[in-house]
C-alpha cells in the first residue's frame, strides 16, 4: 500500500472526493489502514453514506463534522474516537 511504501505509521487526514467511488475506496480499505488514519473527509451522494457510515464506525469512527444534515449529499468528516483507559494495552 502507498503507507508501507512511504513508510508511514499515521496519517492525520485523508480527503476523499472520486466522483462516487468514495464507497468502494473505504470497504476496500482494511481495517489494517483504516486503523493509521486519524480523519477522514468525504464526500457522498445519495444513500451511500449509510454503507460508509458503518464501515467506518466500525472501525472505531464517529462523525466529528457533517454541514450539510438530510441533503443528499455533501462532505462528513469521521474522526477516531479517542481510545478509553485500558484499551489498545496488551
Amino acid at each position: 500500500t502507498f503507507l508501507e511504501d512511504e513508510k508511514l505509521s499515521e496519517v492525520d487526514f485523508v480527503k476523499i472526493d472520486v466522483d462516487g467511488a468514495e464507497y468502494q475506496v473505504i470497504e476496500e480499505s482494511s481495517e489494517h489502514v483504516l486503523q493509521k488514519v486519524r480523519r477522514f473527509g468525504i464526500e457522498y451522494h445519495e444513500k451511500g453514506l449509510d454503507r460508509i457510515r458503518a464501515k467506518l464506525e466500525a472501525a472505531g469512527f464517529h462523525i466529528s463534522y457533517f454541514p450539510k444534515k438530510g441533503k443528499i449529499s455533501g462532505v462528513v468528516e469521521f474522526s477516531r474516537k479517542a481510545k478509553q483507559d485500558g484499551e489498545g494495552n496488551a
